[in-house]
């Protein structure tokens, strides 16, 4: 699989940052990135347009070596742009 990835992206990485109100819960590279909005699941590749979704059920962060790393929580709001992923979770309102 990552031979694909590494075709498709030509070695580029996507930085991706998640982060709450307290702290940061991730902050690494990534070959690509899963995720999941009210229109179904999606995937994050570098060279991706500009793009801001709400978000749920979590990521998948693809590291260039295969890997997958899950990061879990209920919604969050991902912005993409210039290869730099951005992820704010906890949004939501509070009771």
């Amino acid at each position: 699989m990552h031979k694909i990835l590494d075709t498709i992206t030509r070695g580029r990485m996507l930085t991706v940052t998640v982060r709450s109100r307290k702290k940061t819960h991730f902050e690494g590279t990534a070959a690509a990135l899963s995720s999941k909005n009210t229109r179904g699941p999606f995937d994050v590749l570098p060279r991706h347009i500009h793009f801001i979704s709400l978000i749920q059920d979590g990521i998948t962060v693809r590291t260039r070596e295969g890997g997958d790393k899950h990061i879990q929580f209920p919604r969050g709001v991902m912005k993409v742009k210039d290869d730099k992923v951005e992820i704010y979770i906890g949004t939501e309102e509070k009771k």
